[in-house]
């Protein structure tokens, strides 16, 4: 079964769906959202990767390929077990090693749903208002590729 989300033009899509949900994701699954937009050289790296493990079709995994995170994707972070969010990164995730813009960090919701600004092109904003409107927030970490433009 594919659980492949497909965001484009603001629009999301699953397969698998239920009467009481836009998008069925039970807790114990693992969602991968891949984001960048493909027009921007390596920016596009989140989404090839979520591409990639889509090609797995592994049972407890759903994916989501969006050019930018949005608060539609509140609902469906609140219904999965572990979210890990790929995106390119220019500038070394942690200063203190300089050279390595690979990395895995643990992620936790902003204070407050609206502490960046209204910006969901930070995953911590998701979590929050996942948090805020569902009363739920994933475990959720962020994992970033390095890219040179």
């Amino acid at each position: 079964m594919n659980n492949e989300l497909r965001m484009g033009n603001g629009e999301l899509r699953n397969r698998r769906t239920s009467p009481h949900s836009k998008f069925a994701i039970q807790h114990s699954q693992i969602l991968v959202i891949g984001y960048g937009i493909l027009l921007h050289s390596d920016d596009a790296v989140g989404q090839k990767v979520t591409e990639a493990v889509a090609a797995w079709h592994a049972a407890n995994v759903t994916t989501a390929a969006t050019p930018r995170l949005s608060p539609e994707l509140a609902e469906t972070l609140s219904q999965a077990g572990e979210v890990f969010f790929v995106d390119a990164a220019t500038k070394p995730i942690k200063p203190h090693k300089p050279r390595r813009c690979f990395g895995l960090i643990r992620l936790q919701p902003a204070h407050d749903a609206y502490e960046l600004g209204q910006h969901f092109g930070d995953p911590r904003a998701l979590l929050a208002l996942s948090q805020v409107l569902y009363g739920r927030c994933p475990k959720a970490w962020l994992i970033t590729i390095p890219g040179h433009n």
